[in-house]
């Protein structure tokens, strides 16, 4: 042995290096003991030269890394074995904390929730996780050496192996969607620095969005018919915010019709519509809301002053993220006006009908069912009774000797929907 081989094994000398055995600086364990030397000794002497990794002991017992170089000489016709030592600790404790980092590395990969490949510049795959191979359904062994050309369509290979390009030439991640096959693809690619601060590699993730883009495309066309509905309904329409009672959004019918723009809107509340007397009535309404509501008739102001009588019915919304509500107003203020103007008339007739002691009545020839004036009751003595009034009641009253011709009257006017005049006496029901 020479110097080296001393030192390596942490002996003072020689002698003493000499005075071992194999066993006696292998770790004896299952690979490295002294049998498995003596196979490797027998196997140089007939198979010629050996190069292996050897775990080995120093006199201290410390374990380390060898590789060792067995040759056969022969000399003075004696065969020997010459081994050639050389301590590779260093070396073999960076493989190791590579392959560890490996398998970290690896086990990284295998856990995102994204496609994750390592590529270099001509597109090879050098790594990659199990959603590769499970998109691809290829072993991800036959993957690995392999280029990504064989498995993508040749235009996306061409777009994806030029941004990679770029970004090993720049250091700038890029990001863009891909759509092929029916399916879209978020693909982001980063680049991987060298030891030396260089870039080689990079590392492309791509997720699978089609999901997401098609119900975001749903929702933009739902958003379309939306807003279209909103903004074309010929009602007017407003959109407020729960709480705040700030307006949102109103529609082209609802500018029209109450003189206010979309600049005016911005800083109103929905309280400002209410004259005052009705604003604490309608905030506390408007807080108990939910669900669709009819919530009656109110009254607003336009922006000349003008007040109008309206009833809205209003549900439920989500606003551009905010909880709000969406209000469909009527304007009433003609009906009411003619409501008020029937009212009127209705009471002069009354008045002329008592005046003049005329009554009438009415008969639906469908549903046989009659409606008699205040008059009409009290001419026929009716006033008293609680019990729906029919045709019936109405024809016993006259007197027998008449019944009979005004039978025959009505009787006319229902088949053949004419009018008729007769004079009968009566006998009133409450006399």
């Amino acid at each position: 042995c020479n110097d080296r081989t001393i030192e390596m094994y942490g002996f003072a000398s020689k002698n003493e290096v000499l005075a071992c055995t194999i066993g006696d600086l292998s770790v004896e364990v299952e690979s490295y003991t002294k049998e498995n030397a003596h196979d490797l000794i027998q196997k140089t002497l007939t198979e010629g030269s050996q190069i292996f990794e050897w775990q080995a002991k120093n006199k201290n017992g410390v374990l380390f890394w060898v590789e060792v170089c067995l040759n056969k000489t022969e000399i003075a016709g004696i065969k020997y074995v010459l081994a050639v030592v050389r301590n590779v600790s260093e070396r073999k404790k960076n493989e190791i904390e590579l392959f560890r980092k490996q398998h970290e590395v690896q086990a990284i990969l295998d856990a995102s929730v994204d496609v994750v490949v390592l590529i270099n510049s001509e597109g090879e795959f050098l790594a990659c996780n199990e959603k590769l191979a499970k998109r691809w359904n290829l072993p991800k062994e036959e993957l690995i050496g392999q280029s990504a050309a064989k498995i993508l369509p040749p235009h996306i290979f061409k777009e994806r192996i030029e941004r990679a390009r770029k970004v090993i030439e720049t250091g700038i991640h890029e990001q863009f969607i891909d759509n092929y096959n029916g399916c879209y693809y978020d693909v982001s690619i980063e680049p991987v620095y060298e030891i030396d601060g260089t870039i080689k590699n990079v590392a492309m993730f791509s997720r699978d969005v089609t999901d997401t883009i098609k119900t975001n495309e749903k929702i933009r066309e739902s958003e379309i018919q939306y807003r279209y509905l909103f903004e074309q309904n010929p009602a007017p329409m407003l959109i407020y915010q729960r709480g705040t009672f700030r307006f949102l959004a109103v529609n082209e019918a609802f500018e029209k019709k109450y003189g206010y723009t979309k600049d005016d809107i911005k800083s109103m509340v929905l309280t400002d519509l209410y004259p005052i007397d009705e604003k604490n009535a309608i905030k506390e309404l408007a807080n108990s809301l939910k669900g669709l509501a009819y919530v009656g008739e109110w009254h607003h102001v336009k922006k000349d002053g003008t007040e109008m009588t309206i009833i809205a019915t209003s549900h439920d919304l989500v606003y551009n993220e905010f909880d709000s509500r969406i209000a469909v107003i009527t304007d009433i203020t003609e009906r009411k006006a003619m409501e008020i103007v029937i009212q009127k008339s209705e009471n002069r007739l009354r008045k002329a009908q008592e005046i003049a002691h005329v009554g009438n009545w009415e008969l639906d020839l469908k549903t046989n069912q009659m409606w008699l004036s205040n008059e009409a009751k009290k001419i026929y003595g009716l006033t008293n009774t609680n019990k729906e009034i029919t045709l019936d009641d109405v024809l016993q009253i006259a007197i027998k000797r008449r019944k009979a011709p005004l039978d025959k009257a009505v009787n006319f006017l229902k088949i053949f929907k004419k009018e008729y005049r007769e004079e009968y006496q009566i006998k009133r029901a409450n006399d």
